[in-house]
């Protein structure tokens, strides 16, 4: 239906024209009384101009950087080319890449800042133009009505001076269109760089399934001692150099980190005061309690952890290395974030780390490099073997931040992935092992992690929402386990989506993934004269998705927060949650239509084919709707009320767009349309108010003091504390009964919903004061009298005499 919708409000209007081309005004010169002002107004744009067009500090270092930019760039092409021409890893044209993709960020800084200095000259030129042809104007005039030669004077000096103005603007202009040509020919080189590196990182991936060295069973033997030493050294010193070099520069972000890991230390030394004070014995914040106790691990994990959003884009000696200086600040605070049974694992993979950092310093030594590759992905498919015997997933997942099944469908695809790189490796296809193997290892790197953030960041939850500063909040106090599941399911996706947009990246596919699913959800389909692409409906879908969620957060909010501290009549608050809800999803279907360009002009023909649907088959669902309008509005039912309707008592729970739902007293829950609460009879027990009057019907012996027996009911009924004070109980003597003195107590209650609970204690009462009052309450009887002599068979028929006893057992019949 909704891609119908598309389809309907898509189709160009055959009524639609081009617009007409509205020739511009002819210019209106200034009044004569006008040019003193208008002229100082022009000088003050003319010193705004020259302010313009002096030379600017910010563009003399950008053209100074930019000559000695363009040197090194000239070398990092060169340099592009000797490497290009041998074999490059896909790891290194990635660390190219990331080093071209820097020097286009620098490009693109300076060229954001030069757009805005010729953005500001454009718009002067522009307002000098348009007062150009205003003074020209107010000269032509001066001149045909022979205007004193003082004021054509002042007309001519304010032309001069705007020429001059002109002038300058214009030239400053030119230079630094100059300075753009050279920025734009610097970018077009950054451009064929990556290009260049892009071309060639096809061709790699085309050559994965080539083999490129030769099986491992014919290796060579292994390299010498002082080899290895001097390869080792002669990396880590290069990797050392330039984890140096990035951070020395100003492109590094080493303010941002030290801030927050700085403002993380100071945060947790709060709380950690703060928490001196929790109970011992509150389970669920002594681990958060555990974890304060290392300020400085916390706030190296929290500070670090959002070092990714900072140098993502950085050298990879930087992140190797940062991940190192992460990685003991992350074991000692996961070893207390995780059970014991899954400590073992987080020792495991830290080894596996540091094994893999090893590698990669050895990385030129082929040989060796090649039987570590082999070693280091043969212990890890050992390892998911090993978790995936039996019931052991079960008892070592990771402290319930992911399902079961999903770990234990990513442990086997970890272990099909890592037996293909083992098999690809030892066939010799090296390559190919590495994508896949260190695609493996680094992700699962990288999960641990990230899961670790997370329970941190989720035992800092508990800490929030368990102080006293957050149990002023309403939607806290009343509600905690409700925000707490919220807070936490968002935490988890957003987790979840940065593991897969990194993991993406470490198995170098993320830019194909992004590319190829933009390209699909830009393919355009051509239905008739409507033009489609195929994202659209997911759009209009996502944003309705949000539009729903805002509102259910927006009505939770009121509910909790606003309406509790606003007196309004019963009803109203539900009513405008319900209008708000409404709106906001009208709003999100017009923002929706209006963002996959459909042209709202279409409307009628939308609603016109609406109208032929009602008059076809929607009449039941519209009457609902208006139904449900019509209570919504004069609320004759509202949520709450405890209605009946024929044989159905219960309480409204829900009134829906469609229908209502009403929940009965022995649990049941009824379906009822809309349309029968507004045309059928209900009766509301708590329309204008939530009080009830209780009939109780009792029964005493005949002989009994009525006004002794209407006393003891009014006093049970004044002792009971869910009887109103007013009205005031009431004992009325209501008739002689066949059997016994009838009397009624009628009582007030202010819950209804507990009448029946109610009815019953009142009744047990009254029973227990007769009954101590020694009154009898009697049951039905009935005295028989007949018309003759029991003794006359004729009139009586049978006899009714009392037959004579049975002779007792041993005796004779008919005497002893």
């Amino acid at each position: 239906m909704l891609l119908g919708l598309l389809l309907v409000l898509g189709a160009p209007s055959a009524g639609q024209t081009p617009e007409e081309v509205v020739a511009p005004p002819p210019p209106q010169p200034f009044e004569l009384s006008e040019v003193p002002t208008e002229a100082e107004r022009l000088a003050r744009l003319e010193r705004e101009a020259r302010q313009l067009a002096e030379p600017d500090a910010v563009i003399d270092e950008i053209t100074e950087q930019s000559r000695a930019f363009a040197e090194e760039l000239a070398e990092a092409r060169d340099q592009l080319d000797r490497e290009l021409a041998r074999d490059v890893r896909l790891a290194g044209l990635s660390d190219l890449e990331e080093a071209w993709l820097e020097r286009q960020r620098t490009v693109s800084v300076w060229s954001g800042r030069l757009e805005q200095r010729l953005a500001n000259l454009e718009a002067m030129r522009k307002e000098f133009a348009a007062r150009r042809v205003r003074w020209e104007a107010t000269l032509a005039q001066a001149r045909a009505e022979d205007t004193p030669a003082a004021v054509r004077g002042a007309v001519r000096e304010a032309l001069d001076g705007l020429a001059a103005a002109d002038r300058r603007v214009s030239q400053r202009l030119g230079q630094l269109f100059a300075l753009q040509q050279k920025l734009a020919t610097l970018a077009s080189d950054g451009g064929a760089a990556l290009a260049a590196i892009h071309s060639r990182r096809g061709t790699t991936r085309m050559s994965l399934l080539s083999p490129e060295r030769p099986p491992l069973w014919q290796l060579p033997a292994p390299v010498a001692a002082d080899e290895l030493v001097e390869s080792l050294r002669g990396r880590a010193g290069a990797d050392w150099q330039e984890f140096v070099a990035y951070w020395s520069s100003p492109r590094a972000p080493v303010r941002r980190l030290v801030a927050t890991v700085v403002l993380a230390w100071l945060v947790i030394l709060v709380l950690r005061a703060r928490a001196r004070d929790w109970a011992e014995d509150d389970p669920r914040r002594e681990r958060a309690r555990l974890l304060l106790r290392r300020p400085w691990s916390m706030a190296l994990v929290a500070g670090l952890s959002l070092a990714p959003l900072w140098v993502e884009h950085s050298p990879r000696p930087v992140i190797e290395l940062m991940g190192l200086v992460l990685l003991a600040p992350a074991l000692r605070v996961l070893s207390v974030a995780v059970p014991s049974g899954f400590q073992g694992w987080l020792a495991g993979l830290a080894a596996f780390y540091l094994f893999d950092r090893l590698r990669g310093i050895i990385e030129p030594l082929a040989e060796l490099e090649r039987w570590m590759l082999v070693s280091e992905l043969g212990l890890a498919l050992a390892a998911l073997l090993w978790l995936l015997r039996p019931r052991r997933l079960e008892r070592e997942q990771s402290f319930e931040l992911t399902s079961p099944a999903l770990l234990w469908a990513l442990t086997r695809l970890g272990v099909v992935l890592l037996g293909a790189a083992i098999a690809a490796n030892v066939l010799g296809y090296v390559d190919l092992s590495r994508v896949v193997g260190e695609g493996v290892l680094y992700s699962a790197y990288l999960g641990v992690v990230v899961m670790g953030a997370l329970q941190v960041g989720r035992n800092f939850l508990a800490i929030l929402l368990g102080s006293e500063t957050a149990r002023t909040v309403r939607m806290i106090r009343f509600q905690p386990r409700r925000v707490r599941a919220a807070v936490r399911r968002g935490m988890a996706w957003a987790a979840a989506l940065v593991w897969l947009h990194f993991a993406l990246g470490i198995f170098a596919i993320r830019d194909a993934v992004y590319g190829s699913a933009t390209a699909w959800l830009g393919t355009s389909v051509s239905v008739g004269e409507l033009d489609l692409r195929l994202g659209d409906p997911l759009l209009v879908v996502a944003i309705l998705w949000v539009a729903t969620k805002l509102s259910t957060l927006l009505r939770f909010l009121l509910e909790v927060e606003v309406f509790p501290r606003v007196r309004m009549q019963r009803g109203v608050p539900h009513a405008l949650s319900t209008m708000l809800h409404y709106g906001i999803v009208v709003l999100g279907l017009w923002i929706a239509f209006s963002a996959v360009g459909l042209p709202f002009d279409r409307l009628a023909l939308v609603l016109g084919a609406l109208g032929v649907g009602i008059g076809f088959g929607l009449q039941n669902p519209v009457n609902n709707f208006v139904s449900g309008l019509i209570l919504l509005f004069e609320r004759p039912v509202q949520v709450g009320d405890t209605v009946q309707m024929g044989l159905t008592h219960g309480d409204v729970r829900r009134i829906g767009i469609r229908s209502s739902t009403i929940r009965t007293w022995d649990g049941a829950e009824i379906i009822v349309p809309n349309a029968d609460l507004v045309s059928q009879q209900v009766t509301n027990w708590t329309l204008s108010d939530r009080r009830r009057r209780i009939d109780l019907d009792f029964g005493v012996a005949y002989g009994t003091d009525p006004e002794r027996v209407q006393a003891l009911l009014l006093e049970v009924a004044s002792h009971h504390g869910k009887v109103l004070e007013s009205p005031k109980p009431y004992a009325a003597f209501m008739e002689f009964g066949d059997s016994a003195l009838l009397f009624q107590l009628r009582v007030w209650v202010s819950d209804p919903d507990h009448w029946i609970t109610t009815r019953s204690e009142i009744n047990v009462g009254v029973n227990t004061a007769l009954a101590e009052a020694g009154i009898e309450v009697p049951f039905p009887q009935r005295d028989l009298h007949f018309r003759s002599p029991l003794s006359d068979p004729a009139a009586s028929g049978p006899s009714l005499a009392p037959s004579p006893p049975l002779p007792r057992p041993g005796s004779e019949a008919g005497g002893e």
